[in-house]
């Protein structure tokens, strides 16, 4: 007589395998034992099996750089179990970087009228989504994205200026690993964004100075002497100069006639201080001559002698005009 021999069926029991995207939050396995947590292939005529499903690490995953959370089924009470020959496959929870983020950072300018200061500009504006705003940086400030991550971003900026100068100065993000970062939990979660960096100018405008010479018109004017007369006076406008600086001025122009009417003319440099840090604005003064206005007196020159029948005469006068 033959002999019959019946061979275990092959079972697989299958922990469900998921992945989620990074989203800032704490993911963990459905540790239940429905069909969404483990699959089970190969029961035949109705048989049943039990399982328990266990995680055997941390139990959840926040970041891709997480090692996978592993959760492992365990089998109980297998109806025939020694008919299936059982296979369990550990499941897996992994995490994945989402499609990045655009977020473009702009450090922000400025301009400034010259004043001896050192000027900085410690703010960027931020685009991201459907975000446009503007937040200071530096001296440890940092910024929640708000995209529901938690993910916070840290930067500096750099530049200054103090002087007007023919090279554009620049304010710039500072970018490297160490002073812009983008970190949940202290964890690097750059990842999750694309970073375009723009750079915007810091000006210094020109203090504008307004000397002027000095005019000699009306009862000011000269008085006709023959000779050539000048005025090197001026004033200027601010009469204080920011710190060291200094403009020296030198006034030309003389007339000597009535009836001429000469310019005065300013020029001013700076001697000393940064030349480009001034708009200098100047104004001609007018120089005239006038005549002046004299009394003369003439006075005939008199005469004396004896009486002697005869007329007395004198001839010749003195004049006076001045004091003269």
């Amino acid at each position: 007589m033959g002999t019959f021999t019946i061979t275990p069926a092959p079972l697989a029991i299958t922990g469900k395998s998921s992945q989620y995207t990074y989203d800032g939050s704490a993911h963990s396995p459905k540790l239940d034992n429905e069909s969404d947590s483990v699959t089970v292939e190969g029961l035949v005529n109705g048989d049943q099996i039990s399982y328990v499903v266990n995680v055997t690490t941390s139990g959840d995953i926040t970041f891709p750089q997480q090692n996978p959370v592993t959760f492992h089924v365990d089998t109980t009470h297998a109806s025939k179990a020694g008919n299936y020959t059982i296979t369990v496959t550990d499941g897996q929870l992994t995490m994945a970087w989402p499609d990045p983020t655009a977020l473009t950072i702009t450090a922000c300018g400025g301009t400034w009228l010259y004043d001896g200061v050192t000027h900085s500009k410690d703010s960027v504006r931020l685009q991201y989504g459907t975000v446009d705003t503007v937040i200071p940086v530096g001296d440890g400030r940092f910024y929640v994205m708000q995209n529901g991550t938690g993910d916070t971003l840290r930067m500096r900026v750099q530049g200054e200026v103090t002087h007007v100068t023919s090279n554009q100065v620049y304010n710039e993000v500072v970018q490297n690993q160490n002073s812009l970062t983008i970190r949940n939990s202290n964890r690097d979660v750059s990842e999750a964004y694309t970073v375009q960096c723009y750079r915007s100018p810091l000006t210094i405008i020109p203090d504008t100075v307004t000397v002027t010479a000095a005019s000699r018109l009306g009862d000011d004017a000269f008085i006709y002497d023959g000779q050539a007369h000048s005025d090197a006076g001026y004033t200027m406008l601010p009469a204080q100069l920011i710190g060291s600086d200094v403009i020296t001025v030198q006034v030309s122009g003389s007339v000597t006639y009535p009836g001429d009417t000469v310019s005065n003319v300013p020029v001013a440099t700076v001697t000393a201080g940064n030349a480009l840090d001034y708009y200098i604005r100047t104004v001609n003064g007018k120089l005239t001559v006038k005549y002046d206005t004299l009394a003369i007196t003439l006075k005939p020159n008199g005469a004396a002698k004896p009486y002697d029948g005869t007329p007395l005469t004198a001839s010749g006068y003195t004049v006076t005009y001045g004091g003269h």
